[in-house]
């Protein structure tokens, strides 16, 4: 993940922004209640948790993009547990 951060970074004339799952305790219980409530569907009561479980905390996104050597961006959190990374570089 660091290398295509990097890539991205080295490669993209503005920048580029990530829509990521925020990986939290609320977000996982939540989204077993609702997927159980409302979905018949095995694949997606058994793949939204892992989603969550998988996604990256506030920490976790700034170490992986100071690995990255990137110094201009912003996490952001938006509604539903997200995390909207932008990324800006300098080739505007």
């Amino acid at each position: 993940l660091v290398e295509m951060l990097s890539w991205l970074s080295k490669n993209t004339k503005k920048g580029f922004f990530i829509n990521d799952l925020q990986r939290h305790p609320v977000a996982f219980h939540s989204i077993k209640w609702l997927t159980r409530m409302f979905s018949k569907s095995y694949l997606v009561r058994n793949d939204a948790p892992i989603s969550v479980m998988r996604g990256f905390t506030r920490k976790e996104w700034e170490i992986l993009l100071g690995k990255a050597g990137i110094k201009n961006y912003s996490v952001k959190w938006k509604w539903a547990f997200r995390f909207l990374i932008i990324v800006r570089n300098g080739k505007q």
